[in-house]
């Protein structure tokens, strides 16, 4: 598909891989050559997974051409259901602070650093870079709220909080949570 490693991530699968496969009519339907899996990190986002696979990929396919230069592909059938990914709509790219914490984690990690989730923070959009589930309580908040908790940056939403690390204000540069906080402040009559 379109999308599989903003796939991998938004889902919260904990691994991931690279395959080598020969060419037949279908859409990724040949035979397996080689095939390594990888596992996804907590810190992972989009575009750390996506080095990491293409660095794997680059040796798996030096390693295929050896083998077909020997004439030993070896190849075997798929197993299992294919699974089916789609291009990113504008709607993937929202993020709805409704949503449990971890799924907004995932969704910002699959989207990061590029083309970044889009979210609605008091009255100033956003691009989130980095976010993580926060273990304090919500006080009360209702989701898309601030939090005052220290100097970080925390959102109430569907079942907790979540802290912003980083992110990009409309029309500014990218910022820490915490410088985020503080630029709001500034601004404020």
């Amino acid at each position: 598909g379109a999308t599989p490693i903003q796939a991998a991530l938004r889902n919260g699968d904990a691994q991931t891989g690279v395959s080598i496969i020969l060419m037949d009519s279908g859409m990724d339907t040949g035979p397996l050559v080689l095939q390594e899996p990888i596992a996804i990190e907590s810190d992972d986002n989009y575009g750390a997974l996506h080095d990491r696979l293409a660095n794997v990929g680059a040796r798996l396919i030096s390693h295929a051409i050896d083998l077909a230069a020997e004439e030993n592909l070896g190849p075997r059938a798929q197993e299992g259901e294919p699974s089916v990914t789609r291009p990113l709509s504008k709607e993937d790219l929202t993020i709805d602070w409704f949503w449990p914490g971890m799924r907004i984690v995932n969704a910002v990690r699959s989207l990061s650093p590029e083309p970044a989730a889009r979210a609605q923070i008091g009255n100033i959009h956003v691009k989130l870079l980095q976010v993580k589930q926060d273990d304090r309580t919500k006080d009360g908040a209702r989701p898309g709220e601030m939090i005052d908790h220290d100097d970080m940056l925390a959102v109430a939403c569907g079942d907790g909080v979540v802290q912003v690390e980083e992110l990009i204000p409309a029309s500014r540069s990218k910022m820490s949570g915490a410088q985020f906080k503080r630029w709001l402040k500034a601004r404020a009559p």
